[in-house]
């Protein structure tokens, strides 16, 4: 992950930020009442935590053709922001717990887990919201148990964000007092020069009289 150009992670992260606009707006058309009742604008399907398929399709029915359309655009979009957020998620695993490879490399493996996770979840959206109004039941009551796992993820993505963010400053911070504490030395205290150091310093002087003399 060390390898991987700044220019690349940081277009990741323009490109997450743009697609999650995107998915705002898209929301907004799913749910427009959501800003009149005073709900989040992303008040939608995966937001309500249904617990069964008929809760499911009750959902559904209420956002109408064009919410309806609008979400199978968002969960296109979706999937490219769990993508594209990856990168940036792996690298700060990286940076933030180098010290501690293990951790940072079963960090990583729990974001591509997590994304892959989520990936399925808008699959099976998709062909939730695709074949609506017909129903495939099974498919939806499962729906509800991917949806109340990848909350799990999520929270636990928050969670590892936030506690390697205190790691990785702690251990910079650290870093840098200890440069710090390094040049104080060097400056206050120069390390004296070797013995070869004298005497080559010691026979160039002598040679440099000797021309002057001549």
């Amino acid at each position: 992950m060390s390898t991987i150009n700044p220019r690349v992670v940081l277009f990741s992260v323009v490109i997450t930020k743009l697609i999650f606009d995107r998915i705002y707006r898209l929301a907004s058309v799913i749910n427009p009442a959501a800003g009149e009742s005073g709900a989040p604008i992303l008040d939608i399907l995966e937001y309500g935590h249904p617990a069964s398929s008929d809760e499911i399709y009750r959902i559904i029915g209420f956002y109408g053709p064009k919410g309806r359309e609008a979400y199978l655009q968002l969960a296109m979009y979706d999937t490219g922001f769990v993508l594209m957020r990856l990168l940036p998620l792996c690298v700060f695993a990286q940076w933030s717990l180098g010290r501690y490879p293990r951790v940072a490399n079963a960090l990583i493996y729990f974001h591509v887990v997590a994304a892959a996770w989520d990936v399925i979840e808008n699959i099976i959206l998709f062909i939730v919201l695709k074949a609506f109004p017909g129903r495939y039941d099974g498919l939806a009551s499962l729906l509800c148990t991917w949806i109340s796992v990848k909350w799990f993820f999520l929270y636990a993505t928050g969670a590892s964000v936030a506690g390697g963010l205190l790691v990785g400053l702690y251990h910079s911070f650290h870093s840098l007092l200890a440069d710090s504490v390094l040049m104080e030395k060097d400056r206050t205290n120069p390390k004296p020069q070797s013995a070869s150091n004298s005497k080559q310093n010691a026979s160039k002087s002598t040679a440099k009289r000797s021309k002057k003399d001549n």
